[in-house]
């Protein structure tokens, strides 16, 4: 299975961490003779952000103020830099010194897989084992595995445990759970479907090329499609619950049905063609009779038109991506292929443009700074003068391929906290975006006509793209040893979407056959992922990893980002940092919603369904009994929730930003043009470019913070009073807790405290503009948490929160008190009577403390680097949704956004570690 303990893997590891600490210090006198790759770690001085940190609580302030411990492992330094810093650990806790402290660490050596090759995989260089792709499995990804689409007959359990229905009226690749044309059929016209063949009811025919036959016609049949790789995904034919296991609502999840001859017909038919498999584009007025869903990567009527498809950071420019799973280019491994074979990390991914482009240019083509983007660097030995000539390796830094000259030495540039990402078994991350059988799944954004990006309203983004930002980090480290954090990426959405495919309503079908002989009720959710992905995924890092064994998890960071956040994780998560978007603090708490397939509270199955079930005990929720917490203020993190550009186009906040940051970079002086002109004659040609980079987002960001501030100090809101729009469900108390529901009958449209400057009802067309104009904005929860907080901080509504005994965002590091009301929900009678009592001078207040820190609410980071993929003539911006003028506000703006909050955040939990030792 490709789970087994890997060549050289965890061993291996273990021995590196043995060798470094004898050898490292022969490694420091002996130069750059025995190593070709190192890291350049850089803490700089502790810096105080354009707000002097005024948003944060006072505790979190202190320890930013202080520098970052020494490295972990001291050990593996192999020079040091800094104004007489001996990078102690007690001296660098409370060090005030003013010169950033350098350390080069040399990169831990790579494994090489077993020499019989991955076959059609790709070799993990850090643990010297092999990283399947869907359909293949095994030590060396010797076993075809079929990824289906259809319920295979041989074993109808086949997905997690449980009965999985089909959903291929086509041929299915079983190489890529893709549903396609494929030959057609023959025998249309010649009658009953349901008699054509009597003795084929089930599709288990397999071709020797990965394929199942799956459509209304027999395997032996002549081939009818003209075109048979043409997608067939989200559609059926008349028939097709008469042949196999089907749902019985044919037009699940919006798929288009027809009758057999609108997908197939006799191909010696004469005439333009409107049979699906067989259109082509070409004849005016002849239109497809039925359109089925294209695969990521392809648009167009008939899906003729390629463009890019999604992978983690367009495969960092060094792979090739395949429907969510980057193939690397040769000298290059990784989720994103950003690891190189003979050490270290590529200088930058696609995510910030100009390496991805094919030109190693850092002037992108001499495009003047948006406002700067951290992203990952290599250094020359003498950058910035931070080494001088003493250090490691000499005077030569290599870029570029995995090649290069041997005797030099390859440096990554990094920054404290370093954290390690695990590149984790695909299943758990990337063969689940090969799996989804809808474009918008799973991702942040896709391609559509001309490559113009499309971002995608998917609340739970933040899990993919949190995984691309670390990638793509300076703060990034793939050597564990001096890492002072580990990153777990879990894609939990992900795998209840694939459930969920083609609806809840088909999922919840899948579950009516749950795991354990005589099991009578139906499964959820809850058990699918703790089975079979958060326990998996546990045993994985035990068995093939040190480092999670080494502290039981207590310096990794693990993301639970689904609608009851991290309540029914294993209890085994405790110990670790769970990032989260629902901040439940009640004690022994109860599942929160009204999807009945997510409900994991029922605490009568634990006794009566032992064998079906996942006991209560085993979840963090339920751990200690009695006493368990989804989530601990202080120890996990609620971040921001995923939202698009669309969700606050029309925010004053981000219009008063971008002026700001506009007029900083027009009135600078040197212009920031002049500053890289000088590039040409710099010694170090990426320093120079970074240096112009960072002043330019200092210079920009500060702008920005006063220009929003002076904008909430200066300008009254005119719209609603108090605004709540969102789904109500009168008849599903469970969501919401039935506050939505309580506030709708007190201030609903005709009820007894209704009012013309009150809205609380359902969505309407005119939200984003209520939202920008209304002075104060309801957040109740829905099916576990909501992004309603968001929504009001980032259009400059004061939140008003009820939610009892729940954590919003960033709360116990930033002063959320500040820039929030708290209701509590048993007086929801009196809430906007509440609201008007609040003094005109307190409110002000509020809206300058929200105008400060809106920027922290969104992952505005990950849309600059769209923005800088555009600008280097990589991708479009389809301006259909204003995207274009959006993206082009947010690049000079975004300074500290969510990720960069995050990592201070992690920065506090470093220094806070430190102090807690001494």
């Amino acid at each position: 299975m490709e789970g087994r303990r890997p060549v050289g893997g965890r061993r291996g590891w273990v021995l590196w961490a043995v060798l470094s600490a004898v050898l490292c210090p022969l490694t420091a006198l002996a130069g750059s003779a025995g190593s070709t790759s190192a890291t350049v770690v850089v803490e700089p001085r502790p810096t105080v952000d354009v707000d002097g940190y005024v948003e944060w609580t006072d505790a979190v302030r202190a320890t930013l103020r202080r520098r970052a411990p020494g490295l972990r492992n001291a050990g593996t330094r192999s020079d040091v830099r800094g104004s007489g810093d001996s990078g102690s650990a007690a001296a660098s806790a409370s060090s005030t010194t003013t010169r950033p402290r350098v350390v080069v660490v040399p990169d831990p050596p790579r494994i090489a897989c077993d020499e019989r090759g991955c076959g059609g995989g790709a070799c993990n260089r850090e643990l010297g084992a092999c990283r399947c792709p869907l359909s293949l499995d095994g030590a060396r990804c010797e076993t075809f595995a079929p990824a289906r689409c259809d319920e295979d007959p041989a074993s109808p359990r086949e997905l997690v445990g449980v009965e999985y229905k089909s959903r291929c009226a086509g041929e299915c690749d079983l190489t890529a759970a893709k549903c396609r044309c494929g030959r057609g059929v023959a025998h249309l016209g010649r009658g009953d479907l349901r008699n054509a063949h009597p003795d084929w009811k089930t599709p288990d025919d397999v071709a020797p090329n990965g394929t199942a036959y799956a459509g209304p016609y027999a395997p032996t049949d002549a081939p009818m499609s003209k075109f048979p790789e043409r997608p067939m995904q989200g559609c059926y034919y008349e028939g097709i619950a008469t042949q196999r296991t089907w749902h019985a609502k044919l037009d699940w999840d919006r798929a288009a049905g027809g009758k057999p001859n609108d997908f197939w017909r006799p191909r010696d038919d004469p005439g333009p063609r409107s049979d699906w498999c067989a259109w082509e584009p070409g004849h005016p007025g002849v239109d497809p009779v039925v359109k089925c869903r294209c695969f990521d990567g392809y648009v167009g009527v008939g899906c003729q038109t390629i463009v890019k498809q999604f992978c983690l950071n367009d495969c960092a420019g060094a792979g090739k991506c395949e429907h969510g799973r980057c193939k690397c280019d040769e000298g290059f491994f990784g989720a994103d292929c950003s690891q190189r074979d003979g050490g270290g990390l590529v200088p930058t991914g696609a995510g910030h443009g100009y390496a991805a482009g094919g030109s190693d240019d850092p002037r992108r083509a001499g495009f003047v700074p948006d406002g700067g983007a951290r992203r990952r660097h290599h250094l020359h030995a003498a950058s910035a003068g931070l080494l001088g000539s003493g250090a490691a390796g000499g005077g030569a830094a290599v870029g570029g391929a995995a090649g290069g000259d041997a005797s030099a030495t390859r440096r990554t540039h990094a920054r404290r906290p370093l954290i390690y990402v695990y590149d984790l078994l695909p299943k758990f991350t990337t063969a689940q975006l090969q799996h989804r059988q809808d474009v918008r799944k799973c991702v942040t954004r896709f391609a559509e006509e001309g490559n113009a990006t499309r971002f995608e309203d998917n609340l739970y983004g933040a899990e993919v793209a949190l995984h691309e930002l670390l990638l793509d980090s300076p703060h990034r480290t793939d050597n564990p040893e001096i890492a002072d954090f580990f990153f777990v990426p879990m894609y939990h959405f992900c795998f209840i979407s694939r459930l969920q495919q083609p609806t809840p309503g088909h999922s919840q079908q899948l579950f009516s056959r749950t795991r354990g002989v005589g099991c009578d009720l139906r499964g959820s959710h809850v058990d699918a992922a703790f089975q079979h992905l958060f326990v998996p995924v546990l045993e994985h890092l035990r068995r093939d990893y040190p480092w999670w064994n080494r502290t039981d998890g207590a310096d990794h960071i693990v993301p639970f980002l689904h609608d009851e956040g991290a309540c029914y994780a294993p209890r085994e998560f405790g110990d670790a940092t769970l990032l989260v978007h629902w901040g439940r603090r009640d004690a022994d708490p109860e599942s929160c919603t009204g999807f009945g397939s997510h409900d994991w509270g029922d605490r009568t199955r634990d006794e009566t369904h032992a064998s079906c079930v996942v006991k209560r005990a085993a979840m963090l929720a339920g751990h200690p009994r009695g006493k368990g917490v989804c989530y601990r203020r202080g120890k996990d993190v609620v971040i921001p929730p995923w939202r698009t550009p669309r969700q606050f186009l029309e925010s004053p906040l981000l219009a008063a930003a971008a002026r700001g940051a506009e007029e900083a970079k027009r009135t600078a002086s040197p212009t920031f043009e002049e500053a890289l002109e000088k590039t040409a004659g710099a010694a170090d040609v990426e320093a120079h470019v970074a240096d112009v980079e960072a002043h330019a987002a200092r210079a920009m960001h500060r702008a920005s913070v006063e220009a929003t501030i002076r904008y909430a100090r200066t300008t009254s809101r005119d719209g609603p009073f108090f605004l709540f729009r969102g789904s109500i469900r009168p008849n599903n108390p469970a969501h919401s807790r039935g506050t939505r529901q309580e506030a709708f009958r007190f201030y609903g449209p005709g009820k007894a405290k209704s009012s013309p400057d009150v809205i609380v009802d359902e969505g309407a067309q005119t939200y984003r503009q209520e939202l920008a104009s209304a002075t104060f904005c309801g957040v109740f929860q829905g099916d576990g948490w909501s992004a309603r907080f968001e929504d009001a901080v980032l259009n400059g509504c004061v939140p008003v929160v009820v939610m009892d005994d729940v954590d919003v965002a960033w709360e116990g590091y930033l002063d959320v008190d500040a820039i929030a009301v708290r209701h509590p929900s048993r007086e929801m009678h009196s809430l906007v009577e509440t609201l008007r009592a609040i003094p005109p001078e307190t409110i002000a207040k509020m809206r300058v403390a929200g105008a400060r820190a809106w920027h922290r609410f969104a992952w505005l980071g990950y849309f600059a680097a769209e923005r800088e993929r555009e600008r280097a003539g990589l991708v479009k911006l389809d301006d259909r949704f204003r995207d274009l003028e959006t993206l082009g506000k947010i690049a000079g703006v975004h300074g500290a956004d969510a990720f960069e909050t995050l990592l201070q955040v992690l920065r506090h939990k470093l220094v806070e570690r430190e102090l807690a030792v001494k």
